[in-house]
Formats: structure tokens, sequence, C-alpha cells
């Protein structure tokens, strides 16, 4: 993997770019048109609201030559707390991408890695991940 890669969380003025990868990303999956485009948009207004409350993380891994060529998700919901989940909060990961020309270079694994990281500093136990049929090895 290429040393200098950075990941760093997504701000309201990374927006725009992890919308791009989030385009990309149902795009790979086969999803194109208006609904993309309408989904796209509403996602906008979405990550608008809740990157600065913090009920949606998100990741951009840049090179050092290219912004933003991975990303990936992390909603936190609230639920009732149980004797196996104190907090009651719990991690739905989503949204990772690698754009292609950078796949198969362990940036995946460290969106994951990553995320996972956070999930515990905040004691985050409960966890589900969304996966593509090309994420699932991951």
């Amino acid at each position: 993997m290429e040393e200098n890669f950075i990941i760093r969380e997504v701000r309201e003025k990374d927006i725009q770019n992890f919308l791009k990868l989030r385009h990309i990303m149902f795009e790979s999956m086969g999803d194109t048109g208006d609904l993309l485009e309408k989904s796209i948009e509403a996602a906008g207004h979405y990550f608008r609201k809740t990157i600065p409350t913090g009920e949606f993380k998100g990741w951009i891994v840049d090179s050092p030559s290219k912004i933003g060529i991975a990303a990936g998700g992390l909603v936190i919901d609230q639920h009732p707390p149980s004797p196996s989940n104190i907090s009651g909060k719990q991690g739905y990961i989503m949204n990772l991408i690698v754009i292609e020309d950078y796949r198969r270079q362990g940036i995946g694994k460290l969106i994951m890695e990553t995320i996972i990281i956070w999930l515990k500093s905040e004691h985050i136990e409960k966890v589900t991940l969304h996966a593509s049929d090309l994420g699932l090895p991951l």
C-alpha cells in the first residue's frame, strides 16, 4: 500500500466529494438514472444536517495526487438500552467505496479499521454492516 494515503473525517466542506464517491459506489452496483440523481441530491441534504450533529460520521481518503479516492460512512442509531447494550448506541457501517484505480491496496481495510477504532473509542459495541457483493470479502 502506498504510504502517503491520508484518511480524515468528513467535514461539511467534504460533502460534495463524499457525494461523488457515493455516486460512483451506486453506479458500480448498477444504479443509474433519475432515481440515482435524486437520491444523491437527497443525501446531500441529509449529510448537511447529520454530519455537523455527529449522527452520520464519514471518512474520506486522499492520495498525494488526488483528493477523495475512497470513503466510508457510519450511522449511529440510538436504541433503548438493554443488558447486552447499556448505551443503546449501535453503529451501521455503510458507503464504503474505493475508486477503481486504487483498489486492492489495503485502502478499504484502512477505512474499516479507522471506523472500528472510532467505534471502540466511543464504546459502541453493537455494529452492523451493509456490504455490496464487491465489499463482502473485506
